[in-house]
Formats: C-alpha cells, structure tokens, sequence
C-alpha cells in the first residue's frame, strides 16, 4: 500500500466512494485517512459505505486542497489525475502536502505497449468497449465513450513520473500491473524539502 506505515497520515485524493481509503484502512493498521473529492455526493457514499469508520471525508479540489504544508505522510489517488483540469497544478499539490520523506502514489490506468497484448487492448478499448456498452447500458454509454479518450489521450506511465519529476518528486518507482493496463508511480519528496 505505498509503503504505508501504522499511524501514518494518509491521503486518498479524488477519492470518489472510497474504495482507496477502505484498502489502507484494512492494510494498515492505527492509520489517519482522509478522503477528498470535489462531489460531495460521492463523498455522502463513501461516508455512508464505511458508516463513518474509515475516514474523515472533505469535499476539496485536487488543484487547491485546502490543507497545510507537510501534512500527510502519503497522497494517493486511484483513477483520478486522468481527470485534473491541469495535472502540473494537482501533481504540485500532491507534493506540497507531502512532508518531507514522504511519498505521493498515483494508481492509473495505462496502455499496454506488447506486440501482441498492445494491439488487442487496443481493439477492445476503442472498438469493443462502446459497442458492449451500447448493447447493455442503453442510453448510459458516456462513461464508456468517455474512458477509451481519457485513457488514450493520457500519457503513458514514463510520462507521468516524468511529471511527478518535475513536481519534485525524486526517486520515482513505475511498477506496472495487468500486462500493462494498470500502472503505480510513486514518488519521494525530498527530506530537505519541507
């Protein structure tokens, strides 16, 4: 889980139902997690999902979050940097919430670069996907039309810790998941920069 230790100060931006918060909270033990998304309806699920054990929910903008410098011990987000109005702003942000020492974890999809596996990932995320979606969500396909552009149009995983990079985040790890489908990018703030 990010490296996540007991008692650390987590969290799990974007957080939508809070599926994130729920996984630390069952993985790491004495935990302080708190959930932020800018919907507050989510945030009514999350909260009504876990009656009010696994976090203290916020309703807050990725790009000004509304907390200190240093204050967290970890900032992940799950599916969700795809979605920021600027990504250098909500990377920064990230970072700036980070205490020193501390890592920032970015869980997102990716694209699969194999001959064989790229190329039917490929087909089925462009082609099936909204074909599947029309035949059995009649009238509710844009989430399906939605997430093969988002994904495409998101930059591959060297990209993103190239990013994280930028933002000052050092010692970036890319570990990726489901033949590629999947990657985890985390990275390290710097001790000296608090």
């Amino acid at each position: 889980m990010g490296g996540a230790k007991p008692g650390d100060r987590i969290l799990d931006l974007c957080c939508g139902t809070g599926d994130l918060a729920d996984a630390f909270k069952r993985h790491v033990r004495d935990c302080r997690i708190v959930g932020a998304d800018f919907a507050r309806p989510m945030l009514a699920i999350a909260d009504q999902k876990s009656h009010g054990r696994t976090a203290c929910w916020v309703q807050a903008d990725a790009l000004m979050l509304p907390f200190r410098d240093g204050h967290f011990d970890i900032a992940a987000v799950a599916f969700g940097v795809r979605n920021f109005s600027s990504l250098s702003r909500g990377l920064a942000e990230m970072s700036r919430v980070v205490r020193g020492g501390g890592k920032a974890a970015i869980l997102e999809f990716s694209r699969p670069s194999g001959p064989v596996f790229g190329r039917i990932y490929d087909f089925y995320i462009r082609r099936a996907l909204p074909v599947i979606a029309r035949a059995f969500f009649r009238g509710r396909i844009d989430a399906y039309e939605y997430l093969p552009r988002s994904i495409m149009g998101f930059l591959d995983e060297g990209g993103l810790a190239e990013e994280m990079r930028k933002c000052g985040l050092t010692d970036t790890d890319v570990h990726l998941l489901t033949l590629g489908i999947m990657c985890a990018c985390i990275g390290t703030k710097p001790e000296e920069a608090q």
